[in-house]
């Protein structure tokens, strides 16, 4: 270890030496050539990162893209972020979401950001990569010196936390981009066309006149002007484990952690309840989802009652991360398009010692949320479960 550490810097020392003027193309090359599936890509998928991706697809169209999804960022992003993978024939997009336990007892009211955005985007942005890239050796960012600030002394390679990070788009302009962008006809986030110069989470993001900063819309009023993820920290408490359950990297057979067999736990009927957003407890909607093994994965099917809707019905994706007891479970739902109902909503629980229950929140990213709670039982167990979720 202690020759790891006198290693590394020595090593992006070299490196930085031989790519400092070398295309984009050239870096990523270098790195994967070095790394192999030790490398990782981090990309927000926001206003300028089609390039990078675009690149690195024409060098590794499996390489691992870690990306951050807060539980507020932008429905276009998120939109955004499916378009562009599949375009890119991108194969191994990660989603890097939060955990229950972090925000249930950082951020309970999904508030925040109002009073700490450090401290959110820690909870939101830092631990959940922090996470992740314990399993990688090095990895590739987007970031540019045009972009000013701390940005103005990037070099293209460098030291950070134990690894290597690469930067290949370091030496390049708003023009270079924009260049590429045309010469490869790649389609630009929603909501650049609105304003939006570089696109963060929705409470923390603005338009900007024309002349300002690229990043001007980014915390505007503060002095903060990097979300953390770039910013030098010990790592350790918050390694990767295993990551979720899409086999991106396989679970311990022993130690605490899950094995992904026992994923298989989760399968059958669950009977849920949800608040509505006006918070009225006392008047829950209801909703039965049925979870079927798909590979790795868990998907099912939802019927859901409520006051608004009525035999609403959809399809759950859902995986699972953390140790058994107290695991968290992330579910995506879609709906069929029944009632006009078009919007995705995330669920994000926690499982209870014995896998019977989940019980979290529910959010409409940047519009809606509230709470929800599963049993894995019948409509009899439900309504005991119902009178304690109604006093809560």
């Amino acid at each position: 270890m202690a020759f790891d550490q006198l290693e590394r810097p020595t090593q992006a020392s070299a490196f930085d030496a031989d790519l400092r003027d070398a295309h984009p193309t050239t870096i990523i090359e270098a790195a994967v050539a070095r790394f192999g599936d030790r490398l990782a890509l981090v990309s927000s998928f926001g206003a300028e990162s089609a390039v990078l991706l675009h690149l690195a697809a024409q060098v590794k169209k499996d390489i691992p893209v870690l990306f951050l999804d807060t539980g507020m960022l932008f429905g276009q992003t998120l939109d955004y972020r499916k378009q562009l993978a599949a375009k890119l024939g991108l194969t191994d997009v990660r989603d890097l979401r939060p955990r229950f336990q972090d925000l249930a007892v950082g951020d309970p009211d999904a508030n925040l950001w109002k009073t700490d955005t450090d401290a959110c985007c820690h909870i939101r942005k830092v631990l959940p990569l922090d996470r992740a890239l314990g399993g990688f050796d090095a990895w590739l960012t987007g970031r540019k010196r045009f972009h000013g600030g701390d940005r103005l002394r990037l070099p293209v390679v460098e030291q950070a936390d134990g690894q290597l990070k690469f930067n290949p788009l370091a030496n390049w302009s708003k023009a270079d981009l924009d260049a590429y962008v045309v010469q490869h006809d790649l389609p630009a986030h929603p909501l650049v066309a609105q304003g939006y110069p570089s696109i963060g989470c929705w409470p923390c993001t603005s338009p900007v006149e024309e002349g300002q900063d690229v990043r001007a819309g980014r915390w505007a009023g503060q002095d903060k002007t990097e979300c953390g993820i770039h910013v030098a920290r010990q790592r350790g408490a918050h390694q990767r484990r295993w990551g979720n359950l899409g086999g991106h990297a396989k679970a311990p057979a022993a130690g605490g952690d899950m094995a992904e067999d026992e994923a298989r736990c989760l399968t059958g009927v669950w009977h849920g309840l949800f608040t509505y957003p006006d918070g009225a407890p006392d008047d829950p909607g209801a909703f039965v989802a049925t979870l079927l093994e798909l590979g790795p994965y868990l998907s099912g099917t939802t019927h859901e009652e409520g006051r608004f809707r009525h035999g609403e019905t959809g399809t759950l994706f859902a995986m699972i991360e953390g140790e058994r007891e107290g695991a968290d479970v992330y579910f995506d739902k879609t709906y069929d398009g029944t009632g006009g109902w078009d919007h995705l909503v995330r669920y994000q629980g926690v499982l209870n010692a014995d896998w019977t229950e989940i019980e979290g929140r529910w959010v409409v990213p940047g519009v809606w949320d509230g709470r929800f709670l599963m049993i894995r039982s019948n409509s009899r167990a439900l309504a005991t479960a119902r009178q304690r979720f109604v006093r809560v």
